[in-house]
């Protein structure tokens, strides 16, 4: 981080930090480690591209490395899998918004339809 572009003096000679120059050079700092993985993000490997991240004998290897993955190499084995653990999520959130405080349900009109809309509620 350049310490020229994050520390100014004000109209009384002492140092403050430029907050928003900081950020910048910040943000900038993390991007450049993110880019070379020296910096490492909890979840991050999601949005990585594959192609790049792939072992060169990953089709050779491929039992091996689903295992090491805990996936089934079966696609539909996988599919059920996730949509029944989406499933109870959305039984999970259904069962537990009603009784949520922070949330109210509120009756909508449309034309030709009602519904109904959950929204967070504003204190008084």
């Amino acid at each position: 981080m350049n310490r020229d572009i994050v520390v100014e003096k004000d109209d009384n000679g002492q140092e403050r930090i430029n907050r928003i120059n900081y950020e910048i050079s910040a943000l900038q700092a993390l991007r450049d480690k993110l880019r070379c993985k020296e910096v490492w993000v909890v979840g991050a490997n999601r949005y990585r591209d594959p192609d790049k991240d792939l072992p060169a004998d990953f089709e050779e290897r491929r039992e091996e490395n689903y295992k090491a993955l805990k996936h089934p190499l079966d696609a539909e084995a996988f599919i059920t899998t996730l949509k029944q653990a989406m499933s109870e999520g959305l039984e999970k959130l259904n069962a537990g918004m009603p009784k949520n405080p922070k949330v109210a349900l509120q009756k909508k009109r449309a034309v030709g339809s009602e519904f109904h809309l959950w929204s967070p509620k504003r204190s008084r």
